[in-house]
């Protein structure tokens, strides 16, 4: 789901999209730089909404898959 920025995310719509947990990413950042596996809307609201460090946008939002992380490139 494509969020833009972190002032637009409407938690409930996410979470009936998506489920809980659901995992929250810049579209232009690499390395897992501002990735959140959000499990929770405080969670949500202490590490990202209120977080005035947490400046990333565009984001977007996916289903959370439990597993090993692998990347190729």
């Amino acid at each position: 789901m494509l969020i833009g920025s972190k002032s637009e995310l409407d938690f409930d719509v996410v979470v009936a999209e998506l489920g809980l947990p659901f995992v929250l990413k810049p579209t232009k950042e690499s390395g897992s730089l501002g990735v959140q596996v959000v499990r929770s809307l405080r969670q949500l609201e202490e590490q990202v909404l209120n977080n005035a460090a947490y400046v990333y946008r565009p984001l977007i939002a996916q289903q959370y898959i439990d597993g090993a992380d692998i990347d190729l490139s």
